[in-house]
């Protein structure tokens, strides 16, 4: 009981932060429109075992510049939600632990309209990625926005083979 409080405290400085850095980037003003996109990507294959990034664009959707940040852990980005599932549509958890890992604040600076950013994330460390398999994934991220509270990424796929498969 007291791992899953403390993941839970971990878990809520990591959403106050981003939503600290969606905040700056949110565009309050603009109807009908979200103040940035998101779109992620991803190998076609892995092998088991290997390590697998992804790559996040974020892209700056409204009228004036805005800033753009990442509460990084371990190579990964805790700013956005991820959402992976297998090829049965099982959600898979995260790591035990990740929460509870020391992060740090980081900004890509100040985007213009239009403008955008992309970046590598490790995802295998994040999630059990080791069964062969074919998963997707979809990102999100809170904004600060009522009238856009979350924006939501593309969906991406992936397979995993087997480590010993030719393919």
């Amino acid at each position: 009981m007291m791992a899953y409080g403390k993941q839970m405290k971990g878990l809520n400085l990591v959403r106050a932060l981003g939503l600290m850095s969606a905040l700056a980037a949110s565009s309050f003003g603009q109807a009908g429109q979200q103040p940035f996109a998101l779109a992620v990507s991803a190998g076609e294959v892995y092998k088991a075992g290997s390590n697998i990034y992804v790559t996040i664009t974020q892209t700056n959707t409204s009228d004036h510049p805005m800033m753009c940040g990442a509460y990084v852990v371990g190579s990964s980005n805790l700013s956005f939600d991820y959402l992976i599932k297998d090829e049965n549509g099982n959600k898979l958890p995260i790591r035990p632990g990740v929460y509870q890992m020391p992060g740090s604040y980081q900004t890509c600076g100040e985007l213009a309209p239009g403008e955008r950013t992309s970046a590598e994330y490790w995802i295998s460390w994040l999630y059990d990625l080791s069964s062969p398999g074919s998963y997707t994934i979809q990102i999100s991220r809170r904004t600060g926005d009522n009238k856009h509270p979350i924006v939501k990424s593309n969906i991406a796929s992936f397979k995993v083979i087997d480590r010993n498969s030719e393919n």
